[in-house]
């Protein structure tokens, strides 16, 4: 278990990130109309953002895992069928 500040510092860590990768996305695709990276930053500012909850929910480092579908699991969120499918098809670009 982290220590309370501990869990402030790394959670508010990953939601920086998330931000700042959403925002990078946002501009690749609609400025610069390159879809793949953009894909690749949003999946970066999701995962960080999962990470986020983690830390939140766990106390606990964020596991290495880039997987979207494996961090929304582990977080035993419920998500409709829509949504695990955007996320799966998201997950392809980060490989």
């Amino acid at each position: 278990m982290l220590a309370p500040s501990k869990v402030v510092e790394l959670s508010e860590y990953w939601k920086e990130g998330s931000k700042e990768d959403l925002e990078s996305a946002r501009v690749i695709i609609y400025q610069s109309f390159l879809f793949a990276p953009g894909l690749f930053f949003l999946h970066l500012s999701l995962e960080k953002a999962l990470k986020h909850y983690y830390v939140l929910k766990f106390n606990v480092h964020a596991p290495f895992s880039q997987n979207l579908i494996s961090l929304v699991e582990v977080l035993n969120w419920d998500i409709d069928v829509d949504l695990s499918k955007n996320l799966s098809e998201i997950n392809q670009f980060i490989q």
